[in-house]
């Protein structure tokens, strides 16, 4: 048997403006890769995802339901619907069940959610769509999976999203430059999304600034996300991060700043 190699164009839950951009393989997209959506009892709720064939061969998909969460190092993990755990994929409809795309072309993916009057909790429900091939590879004529997500998050009143930094580090990595390690969690019942920056001083002005764009902490969880530091880290450094909440549904714009976290920065360490 032919050894499978998986090929995942996954959403970009955290992302860094120093980090270099990858440019995907043409082939089979889907957009938006992140869905944010109310949820009122009672009322159904659409969106429309756009799968798009980027490449040069038709594709065949099939359209699927997942359970989803992220790692606390953000990395995407995706499982069946359980819905003794989770029932939302239990109200999720979608048409069609299976696409062909030619090359060049787009077909649309209708997705409908249809709220119960008597919702469990408060707060989020996750569940992601799929789309999913298995073939061969025109050029190495090994079995490859395409598996196309996109991300929903379904969030139910009275929500509040309550993410703070509770720590940070320099890790030295082997043959690599030192790392910045920022710790979060997130006490609410609702999701973060993160946008700001983490500015590195040094006592002679030196200033360090890592943007950060994007970045979700789920709720009632921890998250850990790291970026490299290619500059040389001044000494007696101190670390200051600035964020805003660009998903807090308990603030009436929707936007909530975090509490800044500031603290002296020792020489890294080896993790």
């Amino acid at each position: 048997m032919k050894l499978i190699a998986i090929r995942h164009a996954l959403c970009a839950l955290a992302s860094f403006a120093l980090t270099p951009a990858i440019h995907a393989q043409p082939g089979p997209e889907i957009q938006p890769t992140s869905v944010e959506l109310t949820a009122q009892p009672g009322e159904t709720r659409r969106q429309v995802l756009t799968l798009t064939n980027t490449g040069e061969q038709e594709q065949a998909l099939t359209i699927g339901l997942a359970d989803w969460t992220l790692s606390r190092d953000g990395a995407l993990r995706l499982s069946p619907p359980a819905p003794a755990a989770s029932p939302v994929t239990e109200w999720v409809r979608f048409t069609p069940a299976y696409v062909t795309i030619p090359p060049g072309e787009r077909r649309r993916v209708i997705v409908d959610v249809a709220i119960p009057e008597d919702l469990p909790h408060a707060g989020d429900y996750r569940f992601a769509v799929l789309a999913s091939a298995i073939e061969p590879d025109a050029r190495t004529g090994l079995m490859e999976k395409t598996e196309l997500s996109s991300l929903f998050y379904l969030t139910a009143s009275p929500a509040v999203s309550d993410p703070v930094v509770t720590d940070i580090r320099l890790q030295r990595r082997s043959g690599g430059s030192p790392v910045l390690e920022v710790d979060l969690s997130n006490s609410g019942n609702a999701h973060a999304r993160l946008d700001g920056e983490i500015v590195i001083t040094g006592k002679t002005g030196e200033r360090i600034v890592l943007p950060v764009s994007n970045l979700v902490v789920l709720e009632s969880q921890q998250r850990r996300f790291s970026v490299p530091v290619k500059q040389d880290i001044p000494q007696d450094a101190r670390v200051t991060v600035t964020l805003d909440n660009i998903f807090a549904p308990q603030a009436g714009s929707g936007v909530a700043p975090l509490r800044e976290f500031s603290s002296p920065l020792s020489a890294p360490g080896t993790p």
